[in-house]
């Protein structure tokens, strides 16, 4: 039996944090406050279980979630055409590696149950990387479709969500959503990674398979390798590429591509070894 609580307004309440009562529209004016805006396309990674106790049934929650995001950038996901932003979720499958098999109507997503809701909605495209795909919907989805040689690689989406300077948002966590400092360690061609190949097959969204070939800058396991997320966030903080907001006991972090990009970029070029956990 599915219930959820309202406030004095008759407003469905999403979740609850420090004792408090938050709402949908709680969220939009928050995202709204942190310089998100209608025709914006933005990239959100999530840590949802860091905003409080839901209270809502799974799927209402996760719905929630996702009005939200769509309202700020002004897209509607029965109305398509009407679109004037864009929302991407990350749907990663790193089980491509082992598997040799992503099905883009079928592979779960391994990041987050955001972007596994999200990725199964109408109208949304998920992208061809059998590793690092997204799910996407809206005004410039086409903008992301096409098949990189490597997943970091300058054909890559995150390639091209800089191009857009897509907004990034951590949501619920400033302590995630780093992927793009992979696209400036292939970049830089950072010495504790190296090229490894990935053979495999793309069932793509009409049932049709073709064989593919993948490459992903892997990393050397004899050597210092892993990041240091706190590192990075220190790096973004300190050149102020991030800007941090709360809402109840969570954070949201907010990054134009461009400045993001940026600042991991420079960091990485004057010290290839500045993110490793052992530095």
């Amino acid at each position: 039996m599915s219930f959820c609580l309202l406030n004095d307004n008759g407003v469905k309440m999403l979740f609850e944090s420090n004792h408090q009562k938050y709402s949908k529209n709680d969220l939009v004016a928050v995202l709204k406050n942190a310089g998100i805006c209608s025709g914006d396309s933005i990239c959100v990674h999530s840590e949802l279980f860091g905003l409080g106790k839901t209270l809502k049934t799974k799927d209402e929650f996760l719905n929630d979630i996702i009005s939200a995001l769509c309202s700020c950038v002004g897209t509607d996901i029965h109305k398509p055409k009407s679109s004037l932003g864009t929302v991407i979720v990350p749907t990663f499958t790193y089980d491509f590696c082992k598997s040799g098999v992503y099905d883009k109507k079928n592979s779960r997503s391994e990041v987050g149950i955001l972007g596994e809701y999200f990725r199964k909605l109408p109208n949304v495209y998920r992208s061809d990387d059998p590793i690092f795909n997204f799910a996407i919907f809206g005004k410039d989805t086409d903008k992301y479709k096409g098949f990189s040689l490597s997943c970091f690689g300058e054909q890559s989406i995150f390639k091209k969500m800089i191009d857009n300077n897509v907004k990034f948002i951590t949501l619920g966590t400033t302590d995630t959503g780093c992927t793009l400092v992979h696209y400036c360690e292939e970049l830089l061609q950072v010495p504790y990674r190296y090229y490894k190949d990935f053979f495999g097959k793309i069932i793509d969204e009409n049932s049709i398979q073709k064989e593919c070939k993948i490459k992903y800058f892997v990393r050397k396991l004899d050597m210092p390798s892993m990041l240091s997320v706190p590192k990075i966030k220190e790096i973004l903080i300190k050149d102020k590429a991030i800007k941090i907001y709360t809402l109840g006991s969570a954070q949201i972090g907010v990054m134009g591509a461009k400045e993001y990009f940026a600042s991991l970029f420079n960091a990485l070029k004057n010290d290839n070894s500045i993110f490793l956990r052992n530095s």
